[in-house]
């Protein structure tokens, strides 16, 4: 978790939490969880937190179910508590087990609704944008010098949606996740549509966040 004076951010896993954390701890006056702390994906209200904006990243559902779905063939634990069978968790019919919409609802239990959001496809413009909204005034020295930061490495496997699922499976998947599904309209403008993962990405850069 990210907890300045005025805001905190949560990190829900595969929505580029890892990246925000290396360029929040550019800032002076921000709080930052250790990349190894368990507590960096707390819910907010775990801190007993009371602040004016929460932040949460996010990121087209099915893009982040192929993400997860690979993050779990690491972590057998995990695997297990979906239900899913360790080490054979690529599989397009396990998504549904995911819970997606749960990571949404926690957070935002008991007062802490998010309003800001930060997509994960246009990350660094929104964090940038969100820096200078809520922490301090982005100035061309600093865009460079969080630019030249160095982030998480990108996972080596097939990121093509279009390749993973079907039309039926992405529909199935957001027909599963209806928060999920009702914040993506909303800060995207639209839901993923199959075979359209470019224009999709551009589109979404467009709208503000």
């Amino acid at each position: 978790m990210i907890i300045g004076d005025k805001f905190a951010y949560g990190h829900i896993p595969k929505t580029g939490g890892d990246a925000v954390r290396a360029w929040f701890r550019q800032l002076p006056g921000v709080h930052v969880d250790s990349a190894r702390d368990p507590r960096k994906h707390d819910f907010f209200w775990r801190r007993d937190l009371s602040k004016e904006v929460y932040a949460l990243s996010i990121r087209r559902l099915p893009s982040w179910a192929l993400s997860y779905l690979h993050e779990l063939m690491i972590h057998p634990a995990a695997a297990r508590e979906y239900g899913l069978p360790p080490g054979e968790t690529v599989r397009a019919e396990h998504a549904f087990a995911l819970r997606a919409d749960q990571y949404l609802l926690r957070h935002q239990m008991f007062g802490h609704k998010v309003e800001q959001w930060l997509r994960m496809e246009c990350l660094f413009a929104d964090v940038l944008r969100f820096i200078d909204r809520h922490v301090e005034p982005v100035t061309l020295l600093l865009r460079c010098r969080l630019s030249n930061v160095w982030t998480k490495a990108a996972r080596h496997y097939d990121h093509r949606v279009d390749a993973f699922f079907t039309s039926a499976q992405i529909a199935e998947l957001y027909a599963r996740n209806p928060t999920w599904a009702e914040v993506e309209q909303s800060v995207y403008g639209s839901l993923y549509a199959h075979g359209d993962s470019y224009g999709t990405t551009i589109n979404s850069c467009r709208i503000a966040a």
